[in-house]
Order: C-alpha cells, then sequence, then structure tokens
C-alpha cells in the first residue's frame, strides 16, 4: 500500500483553524509564538518568511503541474538552498521535479537528493519520521546546540541537516547526535557554518 502524505496535510490544518476559529486567543497566541520561533532564529523574520514563500511558490507549481509530487517529495528550504528528497518511480518526475522550480525567485540553490524506486510505504514513511523525532530530541536536548537553527528530513533512513551553525564544534555535535540514533543508514550535511 503506497502512503500520501498530502492527506494528512489538509486535515491537520482544518482542525488547526476549526480549534482556532472557536478561540480568538488561541489564535492570536499561536501567531504571536511562529513569530517569536521566527525571530529566535538566526535567519530572523524575514529569511524564515522568503524561505516559507519559496516553499509555497514550489508546493503550488507540483500542485498545479504534476500533484503527485506533492505526495512523493519533501522539500526543505534554508536561506534559499532548496533540498528536494523522496522517492519517484520514474526518472521524468525526478527531472520535472527540479525543471518546475528552477526560476523560482529567492532561490540560490536547488540540491536535488531525489531517489528513484518504488514509493514509500506506510511502514517506511513511520520509520523516517521515528528516526527524524529522535535525531530533533536529542539536538534539542543538547545545550551546546542552538537546535532553532536545523531542519532535519529522513528518506529512506538517510537523514538530511540543513541550517546555519555558530561553529564547526556545534555542527560536529549536530552530525554526532544524527550518526547515533539507531536505524540511520547515512547522515547527508547541507549546514553552513558561520565560523
Amino acid at each position: 500500500m503506497v502512503f500520501s502524505r498530502s492527506y494528512a496535510w489538509p486535515l491537520a490544518l482544518a482542525s488547526l483553524f476549526c480549534a482556532s476559529a472557536c478561540d480568538p486567543v488561541t489564535l492570536a497566541v499561536g501567531t504571536g509564538v511562529v513569530v517569536g520561533a521566527a525571530a529566535a532564529e538566526d535567519r530572523g523574520v524575514s529569511g524564515v518568511y522568503s524561505d516559507t514563500k519559496i516553499r509555497t511558490q514550489i508546493n503550488y507549481r507540483w500542485l498545479k503541474h504534476e500533484s503527485i509530487l506533492m505526495d512523493r517529495l519533501t522539500l526543505s528550504v534554508q536561506d534559499g538552498q532548496v533540498v528536494l528528497t523522496g522517492v519517484v518511480e520514474e526518472p521524468a518526475l525526478k527531472e520535472k521535479a527540479v525543471s518546475l522550480i528552477q526560476d523560482v525567485p529567492g532561490i540560490t540553490h536547488i540540491i536535488d537528493e531525489i531517489k528513484i524506486g518504488p514509493p514509500e510505504t506506510f511502514n517506511d514513511y513511520s520509520r523516517d519520521a521515528w528516526i527524524t523525532t529522535k535525531v530533533r530530541s536529542q539536538i534539542f536536548l543538547d545545550k551546546k546546540v542552538a537546535s532553532r537553527n536545523y531542519s532535519i528530513r529522513t528518506v529512506g533512513r538517510v537523514v538530511y541537516i540543513m541550517g546555519t551553525a555558530k561553529d564547526s564544534a556545534e555542527l560536529a555535535r549536530v552530525v554526532a547526535h544524527a550518526s547515533s540514533v539507531s536505524g540511520v543508514k547515512e547522515v547527508i550535511n547541507y549546514t553552513a557554518v558561520k565560523d
């Protein structure tokens, strides 16, 4: 059975809006938390906004021209750098995923980590989500790491790390945490280092 992520997002968004529509205070607090979290990141509110705008335009193009890409792929955007991950069945879909987004304003670099193969099963997706959760937890609990500056994705037991490290020592800790999680096959790092 092929697992489709596209059904989870509308349900999650609908429940969020329904819950907040009943309580304007919840909506205001939620918005404040999002803005506060964005401001706490090293890239700031404008950087988060710019990356969100890029992500939205990519999702729009995929949905408009080849909606299966929304089910099969995930993307991470950090400071205009886009990392595409996931599995598609045909090389033509991989090529289309990249070609559809090449002229999106604000993109500085596209990293194509899309694999060709059978689609993810629910078990594959669950395993990868669990690995991502464990990596994020370890990074969050490490007092020497600014976890808010990192984006973690896992596809096929391969952990992809994006973000901005304050120095090479912090980055080494993040990579070590990811490598130590049970079930991780490989860690691929696309993190920029400030120093």
